[in-house]
């Protein structure tokens, strides 16, 4: 699916005329809706909520959220070669997502692991465009778009702002799910 405003912006930013098609609030309702629960919900509970934490007990939570990025991006080949999700060009959409799943993957562990953010976040990167950028282009999304570059431009900013090993200030990363975990009292066992 397209991404929302993103290169909207940016090409604002850069001198491009936008227009507003008309569409019922009704059917982005609708359609955030069916992102959240058969996107949002359903791939984040395998990316975030199981791939995320483990991966980041061996590796960095940037190098984790650029795996899972890259496996994102592969999970929707078959849709992509099929046509159906409105996606974008393949490398363009593979950088898309591999960035912003650094922008997920901050969010979760700077919520403690709090999966309905990520979720909700992930469904609003699925919504449709609700705008359009009318007259010339500026010439740099002839390379890449304005998505691409947006999600870049924050990951970027995210992995020099709170630093590459946690993507946290405090260098703290949540707990895994379901994993045993030790209480202070007795060495007794409980599940998080």
């Amino acid at each position: 699916m397209q991404l929302v405003a993103n290169a909207t912006i940016v090409a604002v930013l850069l001198g491009a005329d936008v227009v507003v098609p008309y569409a019922r609030i009704s059917d982005y309702i609708f359609t955030f809706g069916v992102s959240l629960f058969l996107a949002g919900a359903l791939e984040e509970l395998g990316w975030r909520g199981f791939l995320q934490p483990r991966l980041q007990q061996r590796f960095s939570a940037l190098h984790a959220s650029l795996v899972i990025g890259v496996v994102w991006g592969l999970w929707h080949v078959p849709m992509i070669l099929t046509g159906t999700g409105g996606f974008t060009v393949f490398r363009e959409y593979m950088l898309s997502v591999t960035v912003m799943s650094v922008i997920l993957g901050w969010l979760y562990n700077n919520t403690e692991g709090a999966l309905p953010v990520v979720m909700v976040a992930h469904a609003s990167h699925n919504m449709p465009r609700i705008e359009d950028v009318a007259g010339d282009v500026p010439a740099v999304f002839n390379t890449i778009s304005g998505d691409a570059t947006f999600y870049l431009l924050c990951a970027s900013l995210i992995a020099l702002y709170a630093g590459s090993q946690t993507l946290t200030r405090d260098g703290s990363l949540p707990n895994i799910p379901g994993q045993l975990s030790e209480l202070s009292s007795g060495g007794q066992t409980h599940a998080d």
